[in-house]
């Protein structure tokens, strides 16, 4: 471990930076005559449309490397629409015009001839001009709250302008060179090494590419924002055709040569393209009228693939034909891919110092962290090594466990079935059950002790487990399909256990169940056999199919499901009389299921509290309907039921309902609270969306606001109430990566504690988490994937680093002494809390962990019948 932690961050606005372009409008006549004839394609409009013009951008992108698209312009004739070195020629600009609006405008085949040609005509006339601009890429307001609140087309621009400066340079380091491509897409601005790299591993070529994401942010309470470079690996799909997810879709990335391009020169640019399975179709198609489509209205000269040819023959179009090359991005779920994900911290390191020598003159390097001097972990059990140590500390662990069921059950006895399909699967729930609790296997199937009472009842379940009976179908009758066959399913399990009575003691059931990929599309039976369970009054946690560590995995469902019975041991934290003895901790989380993810869409707010171990029952969850707590099972089981959906009375709640909605209920559990010290704990980017306060640019410290009334001080919604949010990469990279650079230039290594910047002043709110790399996790520091012109052999290995989380101490409270409580305090307690005896370090915090897994029971069956 070192004593400094490095962010792959760089503030922005500790210099000038100042940048010339030649900008242009999207006119306002333009707008308006494209809406009003785009509209005529549609049985119904909408006032709110726009004009859709992201797939002019990827084409003029392509065709003009140089030029940025800033967001916002199809609704604002104010804001700059298009950004370049040089303004683009009036005629290739009517062409690209023309190209656009003539796929757009007859893909429904039912276009007017004549009304589009008179349309192209007027546009031709209301082309608008290009202007110069001198643009201040530094440019920021500060918030109430102190916060640095950059101009809106900063978050587009300043990616751009710094990835632009890292691909006009080439990476060297021990005989490697590495070029690189400009990717923009929806996520940000990427880079990646071109051409990709080979790697021959069991006689195939797979391909990898390095990946550089810049994006800009805001930090808390920060008045300088700041732009993230995050690091990985960009996975292509060669040797076999592609394995398309239906939900999800694949990227699929174009390199056209430039003699097609209007001026050489500019940044080097890959155009982004989706490929998804349309269900109109029943085959793959591009996503969207975007480019592959927009490319043969502006030029013939090339042959582009089909979306199903390239999905069928993704080598021969990666290598390239005619001179048009298309790789295909590889993702998890397409399966196994020689080339392992991520970077470990030596190779991480020496890229950020080729960037940080990149931008020299531009940005500078955000502080270094050093470790908070506060106790980093809390009490857990000891890792005993030797035999006696080992077998006094079983019997110990395997009593305490058993008081967490009882308490957590009211005294009640501990059921459990196990249904099963393989008889090694049973056998080693078994023993895993035994060895968590402590148990005598010879006295299976039931046992009883001092402290709690176990039944434990086993039986196959074959047709339970078996595929849903679901035909292949698209839509709305694949959807009807999958609600019939799980309401058939729920009905069997009800039958199987019988129908329980209202207040009949909560059960758990362990499941053996195949990997979803082993079902066909809507034909895994998980979500019915939870629902079907939840009907029964019983939790579920299933466990796979597999030959492969076995017991781990059993193990792992036997602590599950005694986590979905509340039975669980919060460790005690080491701070002392820092932290009040009767303080409780309360966990906020907003699940939203969409209708991919569930079968209507859904939202619930949820709340877990753990209380001090002399209340008895220690986790509780808050019903909204009930207006009261109750245990962490009876919450789980009162989710599978009929939930806030985003519907009300059958109409869509607008955001603003949802958001006020959201905003009742949080004020609510504040009042239900008030009278006892609570440490409400929430990540940022789970509840801004309901909450937009927790957003950077909203938070004042101290103090907590709802919709559009001034913000309150913290202490009237509670004397004794301590607010922490919480922050994560988020999918977007808003907390940025970090390295523990070595003494010696060539390393670097990981760390762990509790982490503020080195120049951070007394009142500082903003820490960083990072815990320890778990033993399973554990990898070569020092392997790398870019090192020579051979293949590495870090290349096969997995870059898994701890993530580190961003903490906010949002509210305190003074002290009897008049002075404000040291932020640091609730930081660490935050990150102690992130450990809990029996699991690998949390990604946050337990209460809030328990919330999130709540997520597992909010199933909707589809309503279309």
């Amino acid at each position: 471990m070192t004593p400094t932690v490095r962010l792959t961050a760089y503030d922005l606005g500790r210099d000038p930076w100042s940048h010339d372009f030649k900008i242009i409008a999207f006119a306002r006549e333009w707008r308006a005559k494209v809406i009003q004839r785009y509209a005529k394609q549609f049985t119904r409009t909408d006032p709110r449309w726009t004009a859709p013009i992201k797939q002019f951008n990827s084409l003029l992108q392509a065709a003009v490397p140089d030029v940025l698209a800033a967001p916002g312009a199809a609704t604002d004739d104010q804001m700059p629409w298009l950004y370049a070195a040089d303004d683009v020629p009036h005629d290739a600009m009517i062409r690209l015009t023309n190209a656009w609006l003539t796929r757009i405008l007859s893909r429904r085949g039912d276009a007017d001839g004549d009304e589009v040609d008179a349309l192209l005509d007027a546009l031709e006339d209301a082309v608008p001009a290009w202007t110069s601009t001198s643009v201040d890429l530094t440019e920021a307001t500060l918030t109430r709250g102190g916060t640095a609140n950059p101009h809106r087309r900063l978050y587009h621009l300043v990616p751009e302008a710094v990835a632009a400066r890292l691909a006009a340079r080439t990476y060297h380091h021990e005989g490697i060179e590495l070029s690189f491509r400009v990717v923009s897409s929806a996520r940000g601005t990427e880079l990646v090494s071109w051409p990709p790299q080979s790697h021959v591993s069991r006689g195939r070529d797979w391909r990898h590419s390095l990946l550089i994401r810049v994006s800009l942010h805001t930090v808390p309470f920060s008045d300088l924002p700041r732009v993230h470079v995050t690091y990985g690996v960009r996975r292509w799909v060669t040797g076999e055709p592609v394995k398309l997810d239906p939900r999800r879709g694949v990227t699929a990335c174009l390199q056209v040569p430039l003699p097609w391009t209007i001026r050489d020169g500019g940044v080097p640019r890959l155009i982004a393209n989706g490929v998804h399975h349309d269900p109109r179709l029943g085959a793959p198609a591009w996503r969207g009228d975007g480019l592959m489509t927009l490319l043969p209205e502006y030029s013939s000269a090339f042959t582009l693939p089909t979306a199903e040819e390239l999905i069928d023959n993704p080598t021969e179009w990666a290598l390239g034909r005619n001179g048009v090359s298309v790789w295909v991005a590889h993702s998890t779920s397409m399966g196994a891919h020689a080339a392992k994900s991520g970077l470990m911290p030596v190779e991480r390191r020496h890229f950020d110092e080729w960037v940080e020598e990149s931008l020299t003159g531009l940005l500078r390097r955000a502080t270094d962290l050093t470790k908070v001097t506060l106790l980093a972990k809390p009490q857990l059990w000891r890792r005993d090594k030797n035999d006696e140590a080992k077998a006094v500390s079983k019997v110990v662990k395997g009593r305490a466990r058993r008081q967490a069921c009882a308490a957590a059950l009211g005294g009640g006895p501990l059921s459990i079935d196990i249904r099963y399909e393989n008889d090694r699967t049973r056998d080693a729930l078994v023993a895993a059950l035994c060895d968590v609790l402590d148990l005598d296997p010879a006295s299976a199937p039931h046992w009883r002790t001092p402290e709690l009472e176990v039944r434990l009842d086993v039986a196959t379940w074959e047709e339970i487990v078996a595929d849903l009976p679901v035909s292949r179908s698209w839509g709305k009758a694949h959807a009807r399909a999958v609600s019939a066959a799980t309401r058939d399913r729920r009905e069997m399990i009800i039958r199987h256990f019988g129908a329980p009575s209202p207040d009949a003691l909560v059960r758990l059931v362990l499941v053996e169940l195949r990997d979803a990929d082993k079902f066909g599309p809507g034909r895994d039976p998980k979500s019915a056999i939870r629902l079907g369970c939840a009907d029964a009054r019983r939790v579920s946690q299933f466990v796979t199919t597999e030959t492969t560590a076995l017991a781990d995995r059993a193990r792992s469902s036997v602590l599950d499901g005694l986590r979905q019975l509340g039975a669980v041991l919060p460790p005690d934290h080491t701070l002392g009389a820092a932290i009040p003895s009767d303080l409780q901790y309360v966990g906020l989380w907003m699940i939203r299921k969409n209708h991919t993810t569930a079968r209507t869409a859904r939202r619930a707010l949820v709340a877990v509290r753990i209380r001090p171990a002399e209340h008895g029952q220690r986790v509780e969850g808050w019903d909204e309907h009930r207006k009261s707590w109750v245990s962490y099972r009876e919450l789980l089981l009162s989710l599978h039921g009929d939930i806030d959906s985003e519907q009300g009375g059958g109409t869509w709640l607008s955001l603003a309902e949802q958001r006020a909605a959201a905003e009742r209920r949080i004020r609510s559990l504040l009042f239900q609270i008030r009278g006892t010290p609570t440490l409400l704990l929430m990540q940022a980017g789970n509840m801004r969306h309901s909450w937009p306060w927790l957003l950077n640019s909203s938070m004042v410290p101290d103090s907590l606001g709802f919709g559009s009334w001034p913000a309150q001080r913290a202490a009237l919604f509670g004397p004794d109430l301590r607010v922490v949010v919480i922050r994560d990469n988020g999918g977007r990279d808003e907390v940025p990566q970090w390295y523990a650079p070595r003494d010696d230039a060539r390393f670097a290594g990981h760390a762990s504690g509790v982490w503020h910047p080195f120049d951070a002043g007394a009142g500082n709110r903003v820490f960083h988490s990072i815990t320890e790399v778990p033993v399973q996790g554990a990898r070569p520091n020092q392997a790398m994937k870019y090192r020579d012109g051979a293949a590495s052999s870090g290349v096969t290995v997995a870059g898994w680093n701890p993530e580190i989380r961003e903490l906010t101490v949002l509210a305190s409270r003074m002290t009897t002494t008049g002075e404000p409580e040291e932020p640091r305090t609730w930081a660490a307690l935050v990150h102690q809390l992130r450990y809990v005896d029996d699991y690998v370090p949390l990604a946050v915090p337990l209460a809030l962990h328990l919330a999130k897994r709540a997520d597992e029971y909010v199933i909707g069956e589809n309503r279309e019948r």
